[in-house]
């Protein structure tokens, strides 16, 4: 070991020292890691080697190092001076290893020379300190660049620094080289030691100052850096969570837009092309070029049943109710087979594909923007889909799988479930009637309740509306198309398309067949059009029709052309192709027959061909899809390739289910096992009608089986269209017998000629006949009812009937007969011992009599046309309502209807015998209105509850009522009655008396303790008194021949209405009546005590007009809300309503009240004061903060100051001895309308006044600041 005294000068030591730190600390700054290489002659240097040399020198803690170990940092100090690349051409580098060497030999340099040299060290310190802040800053703005790219940004960085290194390197190498070379040879060992003791003070000082700085700086750097990083990384986050979600929302508008895109393409090429007419299904035209506007209308259901119906011509009619246009969720439209349902499904979703143009007819639904509001238009049709029970699955097949590829087609659903979820969507269910729910449990498709945006339009048949399982309330609206508005019109095109100008010729041919009413339906309008232009003429008939749509389309099977010689119908004797082609017919019939009356319902319409094999050969199938009767579609499948089956129409299957059953007697069986499973099914097809075409005897059976099993209002209409085709098919009128028991008329289109011909044909067999025409009359023969005598129930209204005569009907139990076209034969009800109900309006019958109807049990008769015997009632012992209105009846008795519950009278021309009602021991009700009865005495009539009496002609007996205990409610108006007296009638609760031909008993009303509302009205009673009605809760006395007891109310605890007009009463007190809500008293008769109203605390509503009151003060009735006191004789107390913290309204009017101050009531909303006798305190409206409405006309206020009123809306003054400050109204922000008039007020200012609307100024005392 060499002590550095021994082998080298100190101050050398000292400056290889600080040499050796300053390397440090530039490479550790140039790379943390210490992995950075310095480059010197070819040999690699690293940081790590530097930074160990400095320890070693730098930490010695003896200050001693060996010989070996100094001459290898002498060396490495050479060897990094000598460096090839940067400073061995350096002239200055070169002096310093010069110096080196000399330190080797223990050369010394001056003091000064050391103390030059540690102060240029320090500034070199210092340089490095301020190139470590530069670089801070430096990378602070590099990082912030690190989101862009972080490794180019971290390679820059290193360059950078690496560059300031090398500079301040080079810097530092020549000041040291400088220094070296002028001082080495000068230095003396005194001068090392002193300097060495310095230089160990001064390192070790500055040792600490830079360690400090640097960890100061290195973890501000690395906080900094900390930090920025992290902001970084939460911002990076956000950015990417909102391009992510951005681009989910962006993703599904793409995807919507495409499947709307997809959906609008296949509605396009799917319904854009419809058959001209069912002869011909492949010969297709535009939609829009023979499309006819439809006849719509809304069908709305009163109260009372009565069905109303309003043509609608726009969509929006359809889709929105009420003001606010809400979109309806369940929308119906029904109509009969053939009306065009399908047609219009398919209109309205190629209008929101924006696909229709125009239309022939331009006035109706041509706002197809309606339909832009919903995202999609679903149109879905029931019959392809009956073993489907949700809508949704009902889409994928007949939506998705249709236009989504297998890859695409679950993305699809899932995107379908969204759609559906979160926008509005419309979705077109049509022919609901072709579909059942297989487990019997729905009346239509599940719609899932998570898809409330969607709006569901459904079209179906009338009849599948009457299933019970289809609630009212599940109908938003219901709509009935009935065909098209103007028929002639899709003539007219259907001819243009055509190419043929005939339309004057084919409604020429129309009227001459009476073929107008079948044109309503598009599809037999195009049937009767195509068999024009083919020359065809048609009688009317129905199965005509199809069976001239049937041999054209077997035409296509064979065109080889034969006829019956014996036609098996009377519709095939011209027919071409039948004849050789009728195994195939029958067959395809039977086939029809077997699925239209299938046990199993959803094979009745679509069938697969496996099922169709057991009914068609291979060779009957092939002839039936050749013809086009039968259609074939294949069904999506992944292993067997299948298909369904149908006919071409339903009609045309019915017609050929018809067909076999006509040929086959035996198969009403099956038809009569099926409708008594089925009992609506009826309704579903035209089996029936074409059946009385075809064969009429086997429609009589039918019609049988038909009204021994169904009980419906529907039927009459479709036995008069089977009789309709029966006649148009030349039936023997003779062999017309169709059976029903019940007629029900309500159709306004109805067969007035086949509706009777079928009535007369049941005259033994008719039950219930029910006639209700609202636009038209129907003409009855006079003898059409005779004879009709099953009949128990017949309402006619809307009917023209001369001399009806029902007695005949002798086991009606049911008359209800309307209508001024009825006349009636004095004698029409004799013999009708079963009857129990008759109703009689606005008829016409002289000399009624029903006294021979015994079982009579209600009796309700209308109209001035009617007049009764006297004795028309006698006997009738089972009565129990009558109800008589305007009827002619003189002398009128009743007295033998011991039964009598309810009796209703109202008319003056009904005379009554004095003892009319004698002995009515069971009478409940009793109302007499306008009749002329004198001498009324109803004391026999122990029973009564209830009697109203109205009328001049009517006269009492004084005890007329003695003895009525269980009388409730009696009210008399107009008659006459002296010395009435109820106080024998214990359970009235009501009695309401008016008309000044009455006369009271003073105790009259005694001991009526039940009695609860008390109305005297022009009745003339003195002293009365009404202290011993403990439960009267309101009274009303009006008149004044009434005069008051002044304890006529004391003890009426549970009174809660008064109302005194014009009555007398001396020295009233209502003290007692502490339930008491409401006071109305008016009139000069009445005086009251000062106290009368204290303690009344329910009193909420006080109205006093015309009284005399001295004194009054209400401060304890704190509950009052209302209070209106109008007269000269009312003086109140200055503090009358202290307290008073309900008050809402006060009106005041001619009273007299000194100082009045109203600042307690805190609720006052307005306040109307009028008269000279009120004066107000200055205060006197002081914290009226809800104050609205102020009134003051003549009252005295001065210095009136308003502006705690915060809520005033409407101020009216006027008056001159009212004056106001000149700040009255500062702070009324709700201010609307100022009126003064004559006030007086000095600067007024309204500036603060924002809202105020109106100002109305009057009267020279008033002055206002410039900018008021």
């Amino acid at each position: 070991m060499t002590h550095l005294a021994n082998g080298i000068d100190l101050v050398h030591l000292a400056f290889a020292r600080q040499f050796v730190t300053i390397l440090r600390t530039i490479i550790g700054s140039m790379d943390p890691r210490g992995k950075t290489p310095v480059l010197s002659n070819g040999r690699a240097i690293t940081g790590k080697l530097a930074r160990d040399i400095g320890k070693a020198v730098r930490h010695s803690p003896s200050c001693e190092v060996t010989d070996s170990d100094l001459n290898d940092y002498f060396n490495t100090l050479e060897t990094l001076l000598n460096d090839s690349k940067t400073l061995a051409n350096d002239s200055n580098a070169q002096d310093a290893v010069s110096k080196l060497n000399l330190l080797r030999k223990e050369s010394t340099i001056s003091l000064a020379e050391m103390s030059q040299l540690l102060k240029d060290a320090h500034e070199a310190l210092g340089k490095a300190e301020n190139v470590t802040k530069e670089c801070k800053s430096q990378m602070e703005s590099y990082i912030e660049q690190l989101k862009i790219k972080l490794d180019e940004h971290a390679e820059t960085l290193i360059k950078k620094y690496t560059k300031n290194f090398t500079e301040e390197a080079n810097m530092f190498s020549e000041v040291r080289k400088a220094n070296i070379t002028e001082h080495a040879n000068t230095c003396t060992v005194e001068s090392k030691r002193l300097i060495n003791e310095h230089a160990n003070t001064c390192t070790e000082e500055s040792k600490r100052n830079i360690l400090e700085h640097a960890l100061t700086c290195t973890e501000e750097s690395k906080r900094n850096l900390t930090e920025h990083v992290n902001t970084l990384s939460q911002k990076s986050i956000q950015y990417i969570q909102g391009a992510n979600s951005s681009k989910q929302e962006s993703d599904y508008e793409h995807e919507v837009e495409d499947f709307v895109g997809r959906l609008k393409h296949h509605y396009k090429r799917k319904l854009s092309h419809v058959s001209i007419s069912t002869l011909l299904p492949s010969g297709d035209e535009s939609l829009n070029k023979i499309y006819a506007a439809p006849a719509i209308c809304r069908v709305v259901e009163s109260s009372g049943g009565k069905k109303t119906e309003i043509p609608i011509t726009t969509y929006k009619e359809i889709l929105c109710t009420g003001e606010s246009e809400k979109i309806n969720k369940c929308i119906f439209l029904q109509g009969e087979a053939g009306m065009g349902k399908s047609t219009f499904a398919s209109k309205l979703v190629l209008d929101w594909c924006n696909q229709g143009g125009e239309l022939t007819s331009s006035e109706t639904f041509v706002d197809a923007n309606t339909l832009q509001e919903f995202k999609l238009a679903l149109l879905i049709t029931l019959r392809d889909s009956v073993c489907e029970r949700d809508v949704t699955n009902m889409i994928k097949e007949q939506i998705i799988d249709m236009v989504y590829t297998d890859t695409e087609r679950n993305d699809a659903y899932v995107m379908l479930n969204k759609i559906m979820r979160q926008e509005l969507c419309l979705v077109v269910q049509d022919g609901l009637d072709e579909w059942k729910d297989l487990q019997g449990k729905l009346a239509q498709p599940i719609m899932l309740s998570c898809y409330s945006q969607c709006t569901v339009f459904t079209t179906t048949r009338p009849w599948k509306l009457t299933d019970e399982l289809i609630k009212n309330s599940q109908i938003d609206s219901l709509f009935e198309l009935k065909g098209v508005r103007d028929p002639y019109e899709l003539c007219k095109s259907l001819l243009d398309s055509f190419g043929c100008n005939t339309l004057k010729e084919f409604e020429q041919y129309v009227s001459e067949n009476e073929l107008h009413a079948l044109l309503l339906s598009p599809m037999l309008l195009s049937l009767i059009v195509s068999s024009w232009v083919d020359g065809t003429r048609l009688t009317g008939s129905r199965c005509d029709i199809y069976t001239v749509l049937v041999d054209a389309l077997f035409k296509k099977a064979s065109e080889k052309i034969s006829f019956f010689v014996q036609p098996p119908f009377v519709c095939f004797q011209n027919t071409r192709y039948l004849q050789h082609n009728f195994e195939h017919l029958q067959a395809i019939a039977k086939a029809a027959f077997f699925m239209l009356f299938s046990a199993e319902r959803e094979q009745s319409l679509v069938i697969s061909d496996r099922q169709l094999s057991h009914c068609l050969t291979q060779e009957q199938k092939y002839i039936a899809l050749k013809t086009g009767i039968i259609t074939e579609r294949k069904c999506v499948s992944r292993t067997y390739q299948t298909s369904t089956c149908s006919f071409i129409h339903k009609s045309v299957q019915e017609f050929l289910a018809a067909v076999h059953i006509a040929e086959n007697s035996a198969t009403l069986l099956v038809v009569s096992r099926f409708f008594a499973e089925n009992l609506n099914a009826m309704f579903e097809n035209q089996v029936f009608i074409f059946l009385c075409g075809l064969n009429i005897f086997l429609a009589n059976e039918f019609s049988r089986i038909i009204d021994s099993t169904m009980n419906t209002k529907f039927l009459l209409s479709l036995y008069i269209a089977g009789f309709i085709e029966a006649q148009a098919n030349v039936q023997n009128p003779n062999d017309i017998d169709l059976k029903l028991s019940r007629f029900n008329v309500f159709d306004f289109d109805v067969d007035d000629n086949a509706f009777l011909r079928i009535l007369q044909m049941n005259k033994s067999n008719a039950k219930l006949l029910e006639i209700y025409l609202y636009s038209r009359n129907i003409l009855l023969p006079p003898n059409v009812l005779h004879g009709l005598a099953q009949l128990k129930d017949i309402k006619l209204e809307g009917c023209e009937c001369k001399g009806l005569d029902l007695s005949s009907c002798h086991n009606l139990e049911i008359i209800d007969l309307c209508g001024e076209g009825i006349t009636l034969q004095p004698n029409a009800f004799n013999g009708l011992a079963q009857l129990k109900t008759l109703t009689l309006s606005e008829c016409v019958c002289k000399g009624l009599d029903l006294s021979s109807c015994h079982n009579l049990e209600i009796i309700d008769l209308n109209g001035n046309r009617i007049t009764l015997q006297p004795n028309a009632f006698n006997g009738l012992a089972q009565l129990k309502t009558l109800t008589l209105s305007e009827c002619v009846c003189k002398g009128l008795d009743l007295s033998s209807c011991h039964n009598l519950e309810i009796i209703d009278l109202n008319g003056n021309r009904i005379t009554l015998q004095p003892n009319a009602f004698n002995g009515l021991a069971q009478l409940k009700t009793f109302t007499l209105s306008g009749c002329e009865c004198k001498g009324l005495d109803l004391s026999s009539c122990n029973n009564l509850e209830i009697i109203y009496l109205r009328g001049e002609g009517i006269t009492l007996q004084p005890n007329a009522f003695n003895g009525l205990a269980q009388l409730k409610t009696l009210t008399l108006s107009g008659c006459v009655c002296k010395g009435l007296d109820l106080s024998s009638c214990h359970n009235l609760e009501i009695i309401d008396l008016n008309g000044n031909r009455i006369t009271l008993q003073p105790n009259a009303f005694n001991g009526l303790a039940q009695l609860k509302t008390f109305t005297l009205s022009g009745c003339e009673c003195k002293g009365l008194d009404l202290s011993t009605c403990h439960n009267l809760e309101i009274i009303y006395l009006h008149g004044n021949r009434i005069t008051l007891q002044p304890n006529a109310f004391n003890g009426l605890a549970q009174l809660k209405t008064l109302t005194l007009f014009r009555c007398e009463c001396k020295g009233l007190d209502l003290s007692s009546c502490h339930n008491l809500e409401i006071i109305d008293l008016c009139g000069e008769g009445i005086t009251l005590q000062p106290n009368a109203f204290n303690g009344l605390a329910q009193l909420k509503t006080f109205t006093l007009s015309g009284y005399e009151c001295k004194g009054l003060d209400l401060s304890s009735c704190h509950n009052l809300e209302i209070i209106d006191l109008c007269g000269e004789g009312i003086t109140l107390q200055p503090n009358a309503f202290n307290g008073l913290a309900q008050l809402k309204t006060l009106t005041l009017s001619g009273c007299v009240c000194k100082g009045l101050d109203l600042s307690s009531c805190h609720n006052l909303e307005i306040i109307d004061l009028c008269g000279e006798g009120i004066t107000l305190q200055t205060n006197a409206f002081k914290r009226l903060a809800q104050l609205k409405t102020l009134t003051l006309s003549a009252c005295v206020c001065k210095g009136l100051d308003l502006s705690s009123c915060h809520n005033l809306e409407i101020i009216d003054i006027c008056g001159e001895g009212i004056t106001l400050q000149p700040n009255a109204f500062n702070g009324l922000a709700q201010l609307e309308e100022l009126k003064l008039d004559e006030c007086v007020c000095k600067g007024l200012d309204l500036s603060l006044c924002h809202n105020l609307e109106i100002i109305d100024l009057r009267g020279k005392r008033i002055t206002l600041q410039p900018n008021a």
